[in-house]
């Protein structure tokens, strides 16, 4: 297996992100030298132009929450809340934000949100409660979204199960919750 292209405890470059970025969950590709990330606790995008070290533009599409992910795909914007409210808009905010139903709650407590090209799916991780209508799901899952026809995947694409988890990162469940997510969906383990 090649080695991690990246030192994480030695980063190329810093950027000091403004205020309204204290509380970022979440970050996209957006374009050339720029990334789209989400405040946290309020519905807004804001995207980040590296090389000009600011915020370019900023666009808000809902109201309060917690916000756990943002992908763009081709030119729309997907934005999901803990509780699984998923949001659609148009990256210039041309015509509205569209509420997609889903059939996470807060239960399932989402943590991250991806998207892969190949399947066009959005890929969608849970932290807390795995299964969904009435399934038990022994693990944490990520459940897909075909952004195409729009609809759900109803059994879990992937599955990482407890009893792995914890033969990987040990019984320290704080750990175990914080590392899970490096499955490709959201890289929270250096906060």
């Amino acid at each position: 297996m090649p080695p991690f292209p990246y030192d994480l405890l030695e980063p190329n470059n810093t950027y000091d992100l403004p205020v309204s970025l204290e509380e970022i969950s979440g970050l996209t590709y957006y374009a050339p030298n720029q990334f789209a990330g989400l405040n946290d606790e309020h519905g807004r995008m804001y995207v980040y132009d590296i090389k000009k070290k600011e915020v370019v533009h900023r666009v808000r599409f809902a109201g309060t929450g917690d916000f756990e992910g943002i992908e763009k795909v081709g030119n729309e914007i997907f934005a999901i809340k803990s509780n699984g409210n998923l949001y659609r808009f148009n990256e210039d905010v041309t015509g509205e934000v569209v509420k997609i139903d889903t059939p996470f709650g807060s239960e399932n407590n989402i943590e991250g949100l991806g998207y892969d090209p190949i399947t066009e799916n959005l890929l969608i991780a849970l932290k807390d409660k795995g299964g969904i209508n009435g399934k038990k799901v022994k693990g944490k899952s990520i459940y897909g979204f075909h952004v195409p026809s729009k609809e759900f995947i109803e059994a879990p694409l992937f599955v990482l199960k407890d009893k792995d988890v914890e033969r990987v990162m040990g019984k320290d469940k704080k750990i175990q919750t914080k590392c899970i997510m490096v499955m490709g969906v959201e890289f929270t383990c250096c906060h």
